[in-house]
């Protein structure tokens, strides 16, 4: 919370310092993140609040894109059909739901990997690619923690894991198993960013451009980069393999000559200086200690919000509600980080000291 409005004063004092308007977006999400991280913390005693609270933050999050969808009001990008409501509205709050609803299941070890790895296909299928990975690297992560409580052990079969989804998958999306437009894009895409660079966005080099010209203070507005950092942006993009400035342009300029950064910690940082990226970083380092960390009941949850966290927080920018869903993720992966706590236990009217699960939580 204290990061978030170190945030707020970042993104106010770039902009007095560089004569421009204060970023809206910004210091609102960083806003509302601080406030449900405040609330949350407070209100939410445990785990299996936090994923209950996340879980019904998903159902509100499904019902509002089904009735906008059916009725065709809200984000415009989701009346195009299925596949955009999927990928725009859908993918993780049911993603979430149902992964929440197998780890309640006895048999939640292998149901709920089976029901990422099902998921991830799905958003293959629908050419929802990064959203297809995350939930498969979610049901790696998941097996991989419930094999074995050793560390050492865990990051090695997350390593095979990982290196054969490397392999296979786009072994796969190649073959067309996934459909042709799947395949036709990913193609494209390999064009455009060399060999998956950055995971396949284009904004990261005109960002990192922004940056190195202004580190400490930042911007202010990012409608403020000149045709000069874009020019180095373009410099560092070829570079790194981007050798078509014709593929990537329109995603850095967007109509009517708008700068899309595309990103939570990019934008923050370019648009407040680096004191406004610290709360991205602290998420990432949040998360990242969550993945290994996720075991109990919920681990195959905590595995997909701290994956979905990392992703969003890199690549996404902030839209619809996602400075809510990331103070929920954090909470829950923060709860997952916690070390656990002694629980008393009566047995025959004598206390017993024992150890259950995560933060004082049963076990799974």
């Amino acid at each position: 919370m204290l990061l978030a409005l170190i945030g707020v004063a970042a993104f106010v004092t770039s902009a007095v310092l560089n004569s421009t308007a204060v970023s809206s977006s910004g210091v609102g999400n960083f806003f509302v993140v601080a406030l449900f991280l405040a609330s949350g913390s407070v209100v939410l005693k445990g785990q299996s609040e936090a994923v209950q609270y996340v879980t019904s933050l998903a159902c509100g999050t499904s019902a509002y894109y089904i009735l906008a969808y059916v009725f065709g009001f809200g984000p415009v990008n989701i009346q195009s059909g299925f596949a955009e409501l999927w990928k725009y509205g859908l993918a993780y709050p049911m993603a979430i739901l149902a992964t929440a609803l197998a780890c309640r299941s006895r048999r939640r070890l292998v149901l709920a990997p089976a029901v990422l790895v099902f998921l991830g296909c799905v958003g293959l299928i629908l050419d929802y690619r990064s959203f297809g990975v995350v939930c498969l690297v979610s049901a790696a992560g998941t097996l991989a923690n419930s094999m074995s409580p050793k560390a050492a052990v865990r990051l090695v079969v997350v390593g095979a894991l990982a290196a054969c989804l490397a392999i296979v998958v786009p072994a796969m999306i190649a073959a067309g198993i996934f459909g042709d437009a799947v395949r036709e894009r990913t193609l494209a895409q390999g064009n455009i960013s060399g060999p998956m660079l950055l995971a396949g966005r284009t904004e990261p080099p005109l960002s990192l451009a922004a940056i190195s010209e202004r580190p400490v203070i930042g911007w202010g507005d990012a409608q403020q980069i000149g045709n000069n950092t874009v020019s180095r942006g373009a410099a560092l993009a070829w570079s790194l393999g981007m050798q078509d400035p014709k593929a990537y342009l329109p995603f850095w300029i967007r109509n009517g000559g708008a700068i899309s950064l595309h990103s939570v910690l990019f934008g923050s940082w370019v648009e407040g200086g680096v004191l406004a990226a610290a709360l991205p970083i602290a998420l990432l380092c949040l998360f990242a200690t969550a993945l290994v960390r996720a075991r109990g009941r919920w681990g195959a949850v905590v595995m997909l919000v701290a994956s979905s966290g990392i992703w969003n927080v890199i690549f996404s920018p902030w839209s619809g509600n996602l400075s809510v869903q990331l103070a929920g993720h954090a909470i829950v992966a923060a709860y997952a980080c916690a070390p656990s706590k002694p629980r008393v236990q009566q047995r025959g009217g004598v206390g017993d000291f024992s150890v259950d699960g995560v933060a004082g939580e049963p076990g799974a």
